[in-house]
């Protein structure tokens, strides 16, 4: 699996097939970040 960039800091864990995103409020929530990341791992499928 080839290693995920970490747009700014969201994913947590170490795993190397999961990791997550915290969200505790919706102002934690980038949507440009999370556009990013979403398209990344859409690309891997």
């Amino acid at each position: 699996m080839p290693k995920m960039k970490s747009y700014r800091s969201l994913l947590c864990g170490k795993g190397k097939h999961v990791r997550h995103v915290e969200v505790r409020t919706a102002a934690d929530i980038d949507p440009a970040a999370f556009a990013a990341l979403i398209v990344q791992v859409a690309g891997e499928g």
